[in-house]
């Protein structure tokens, strides 16, 4: 048995029906807790596949609604149909997850100096999770994504210049070195702001 397996296997508490109805929608200030898009459940301290960065999104990075096929297509491709089918059902049974993340890089001295802005994806969690959000709720539904950086880049280092220019260019999806993939972004959170 893979680790995976028993990672993808192993049961977290479900939520009521009335603590899954009073559940908001993700919001700048409750993105690293709870929250609710459509039939999904969020818990970012005890939900499924919930990394130490998740709870820390907000001192670390930022958040970024993208679709799930967005996600997935700036994630190293893989096959995780079977393992989706599996959270699909601990989804169906309230079973809160954990945001799927995208570890990036990005030029920050170039940028800073003006040059155009250039954020690769250089690793993710989140593939089987992002699949079985797309067969419970559907793909045209914006999920909140952590995006963290590496490196010494903290939330406070970025600012708004930074936040448009990405929804312009997108990123490099990851292991690739072909040009930014756009993707269509949706709400941004940062620093307790919505952008």
């Amino acid at each position: 048995m893979k680790i995976s397996e028993l990672f993808e296997d192993f049961a977290h508490k479900a939520l009521t029906e009335t603590e899954f109805d009073n559940l908001n929608a993700p919001d700048a200030k409750n993105t690293n807790d709870r929250y609710k898009v459509g039939k999904i459940a969020f818990d970012n301290e005890d939900g499924i596949g919930v990394t130490a960065n998740n709870g820390n999104v907000h001192y670390r990075g930022f958040v970024v609604c993208l679709t799930p096929s967005d996600f997935l297509r700036l994630a190293y491709p893989a096959d995780r149909e079977e393992a989706a089918k599996k959270i699909a059902e601990h989804i169906k049974n309230r079973e809160p997850l954990g945001a799927p993340f995208l570890d990036v890089k990005f030029n920050e001295k170039d940028f800073s100096q003006g040059e155009p802005l250039e954020v690769e994806v250089l690793g993710h969690e989140g593939r089987a999770r992002m699949t079985a959000i797309r067969m419970v709720n559907g793909d045209s539904t914006k999920i909140p994504v952590h995006i963290i950086p590496r490196g010494e880049v903290r939330a406070r280092h970025f600012d708004e210049k930074f936040f448009s220019a990405l929804r312009k260019v997108g990123m490099v999806p990851e292991k690739s070195s072909g040009p930014p993939r756009h993707v269509d972004i949706g709400k941004i959170f940062w620093m307790g702001k919505t952008l």
